[in-house]
């Protein structure tokens, strides 16, 4: 995988990846496009960003996103998904989640914590660009903040509408907050 570029269409989802065909979507999706209006050339998809990627031949126009978002939710049969050009990013960490899951001896795992934060009311914002990492606070804590990696607008509407809130996760009132960017990991500060 080379990196983001505009002539890519990204699909992400809220909670889970949905298994998908490649070579299915990309033929629905080179029929949808030809019986429009609309001169794009779907090339290929692949895995990426905890999503798909479907590679163009040109620089998508905001209706063939539209085409591809109706085309993605028949197939997946879900709304939990996201369908737009390659986005900017931003970092938040939710703090004093507990480590342990109520009733249970375990710790949290990723897939717990995706869970629950599919099930907020603000879940419409955690558009996750990759798994929540869990941070362990130290070794005899009882709790852990989480890392997530949101995709998000230049502007960052995704992070604001969601910094300084509190959630309820089990029976924990937990407080959301701006992360720092991950040092050494190339970032994409700027869309084109």
């Amino acid at each position: 995988m080379l990196g983001l570029s505009r002539r890519q269409i990204l699909i992400s989802f809220n909670n889970t990846k949905i298994a998908c065909d490649f070579n299915l979507f990309v033929k629905q999706a080179q029929a949808a496009l030809a019986s429009t209006e609309l001169n794009l050339h779907v090339l290929s998809m692949a895995d990426a960003y905890g999503g798909y990627i479907i590679y163009t031949k040109e620089v998508p126009h905001p209706n063939t996103i539209n085409v591809s978002h109706d085309l993605a939710m028949s197939i997946f049969q879900t709304d939990a998904l996201y369908i737009g050009l390659p986005i900017s990013m931003s970092y938040i960490k939710i703090m004093d989640v507990p480590y342990y899951r109520i009733a249970k001896h375990d710790p949290v795992t990723v897939d717990v914590i995706k869970e629950a934060l599919g099930n907020l009311p603000l879940s419409k914002h955690f558009v996750l660009a990759c798994n929540p990492h869990i941070n362990h606070n130290f070794a005899s804590s009882m709790t852990t903040t989480i890392y997530c990696d949101l995709w998000d607008s230049q502007t960052g509407a995704r992070a604001k509408a969601l910094i300084g809130r509190t959630i309820m996760l089990g029976n924990s009132l937990c407080m959301i907050r701006e992360a720092e960017k991950h040092r050494g990991v190339p970032v994409y500060q700027r869309c084109w």
